[in-house]
């Protein structure tokens, strides 16, 4: 078995909806061979239930994202970097354009089921203490006091479809 075949069999991969998508071999050691697997796990998640939207909306079901990557030791049993690691699968592979553009849906959109802000809410450079004080001026919504989804735009639904279908 490959190092990248037991990196995949390793992850989560029967999960209903989720996919590894095997992205090749990378340094991992810091030594100049590319030894060291590299795997992203994908998964779209039906949402059903009562659920507020950003822009104050009530839904009643949505489609929520998630990607978690792992940079895979050597033999592939164990993980050198996993989860939220974006940054890192983006400097392995700086000039892959597939890759690039999954770490770009990947930073906007990870989790999008979980925003602590509205829309009419500012988020950047406040401290915390501001942030956690803001009310929404359209409804009163409190910062932080529920988490509210925003919907997957039916293009990016279907853009991951299309990478875990190849």
């Amino acid at each position: 078995m490959s190092t990248m075949d037991r990196a995949i069999k390793n992850e989560y991969r029967d999960t209903p909806g989720s996919k590894v998508l095997a992205l090749g071999m990378v340094v991992g050691y810091g030594n100049s061979r590319k030894d060291c697997s590299c795997t992203l796990t994908v998964e779209l998640r039906e949402r059903n239930g009562q659920f507020t939207t950003t822009d104050h909306r009530i839904i009643k079901q949505y489609m929520e994202l998630s990607i978690c990557g792992a940079v895979w030791d050597r033999r592939a049993y164990d993980c050198l970097t996993c989860g939220q690691c974006a940054d890192t699968i983006r400097e392995h592979f700086q000039h892959d354009v597939r890759v690039q553009r999954i770490c770009d849906v990947w930073d906007r959109w990870h989790l999008n089921g979980l925003n602590a802000g509205c829309v009419h809410q500012k988020t950047g450079d406040y401290d915390k203490e501001e942030i956690r004080n803001q009310v929404c001026p359209e409804t009163g919504y409190r910062y932080g006091s529920a988490w509210l989804v925003e919907e997957l735009p039916q293009d990016i639904i279907d853009e991951v479809k299309g990478w875990c279908n190849q």
